[in-house]
């Protein structure tokens, strides 16, 4: 049986050309793909992909609210469909995957890109040590 990986990312699917990247490659080598974003009112329609993609919709788009009201709905999405794995793309859909990983018993991965595309950056700090910026590089 195929392993089912869902993706969550709080942006346009449309526009996320990582993403593409990513799940297409993952589909290409027999996973099942689940791309899950969020819907805009002036979205575009998606383009065909090897891998699905859902969207969600959400009355806020923008603000503290928008990511309350996402978060509930993200959580909600999770726990009704079937997957092997989530993996949460950004920090801001860590919670909802942490929970239903922790309730459906779930594998979970957390990719946060900007730390991994910043990476040699990382390893000279452009902010003060104060400001709890103090990674390191990758070996």
């Amino acid at each position: 049986m195929l392993k089912r990986i869902i993706f969550t990312v709080t942006n346009d699917l449309s526009y996320d050309q990582r993403m593409q990247r990513i799940c297409d490659t993952l589909a290409s080598n027999g996973y099942q793909v689940l791309l899950v974003g969020r819907k805009r009112k002036d979205a575009i329609p998606l383009t065909k992909q090897a891998f699905d993609q859902r969207r969600i919709f959400c009355f806020w788009n923008k603000g503290p609210l928008f990511y309350v009201e996402y978060n509930i709905r993200l959580l909600l999405f999770l726990l009704t469909n079937r997957a092997d794995i989530v993996c949460a793309i950004d920090l801001d859909t860590v919670l909802p995957c942490y929970f239903s990983s922790i309730i459906k018993k779930q594998i979970r991965y957390t990719m946060r890109m900007n730390c991994l595309q910043n990476n040699l950056k990382l390893s000279a700090p452009r902010y003060p040590p104060h400001m709890g910026y103090g990674l390191k590089s990758l070996p």
